[in-house]
């Protein structure tokens, strides 16, 4: 199998050296972790979490998550 293509978001502690062999590849790209905060990735980030609000409100329920409501330590996050 071979690769046409590669994006690679590296954060810290995975740093990769300069003489890496998948540098070597014209079509590979090899980003810091502040990709995430492209434009376009900030505006799906911000429609999904809208999305899971609105589910939430209207069907008491979020994807993936169990809502458990604990009186006694919901009582000492009040003033």
């Amino acid at each position: 199998m071979r690769v046409a293509e590669g994006v690679l978001d590296v954060i810290e502690g995975e740093l990769i050296g300069k003489d890496h062999p998948i540098l070597r590849y014209d079509s590979v790209i090899v980003t810091p972790h502040i990709w995430a905060y492209a434009y376009d990735t900030l505006k799906v980030m911000g429609e999904a979490v809208t999305d899971e609000i609105v589910s939430y409100v209207i069907e008491r329920s979020v994807k993936g998550v169990e809502i458990v409501v604990m009186p006694k330590q919901l009582r000492s996050l009040t003033p």
